[in-house]
């Protein structure tokens, strides 16, 4: 079995340049944001409800959880961290020139 997937729709509501995140990819099955150091604050939330996978590309960085349900995880280049859906809100801090890509599984149509 093997999805089609379609054109590339670009998402409006993608963030502003220098927002620390760039929309590359939007289909009915993911999303791919690549995301850029330095985080303003505390790092970017990575809203939950989905399962999602962050990859680091250049440079480091860390995922925390903001209620203390995991050990901040560092991640450095080639690092790949999976992210279950029922995680409340992980943040995702990086360092000044870090590049990760932030890839979000959506539902599958029935």
């Amino acid at each position: 079995e093997c999805a089609e997937i379609g054109p590339l729709r670009v998402d409006p509501k993608a963030a502003a340049p220098g927002a620390g995140v760039e929309r590359l990819v939007v289909t009915d099955y993911f999303t791919i944001d690549r995301r850029t150091g330095p985080c303003e604050g505390a790092g970017l939330c990575l809203p939950a409800s989905r399962p999602r996978v962050v990859m680091c590309l250049r440079g480091a960085g860390r995922i925390e959880s903001p209620d203390g349900a995991f050990d901040p995880t560092p991640l450095t280049v080639g690092d790949t961290a999976l992210l279950p859906a029922a995680l409340n809100n992980p943040v995702l801090t990086l360092d000044d020139g870090a590049v990760a890509l932030d890839v979000t599984v959506g539902s599958l149509p029935s």
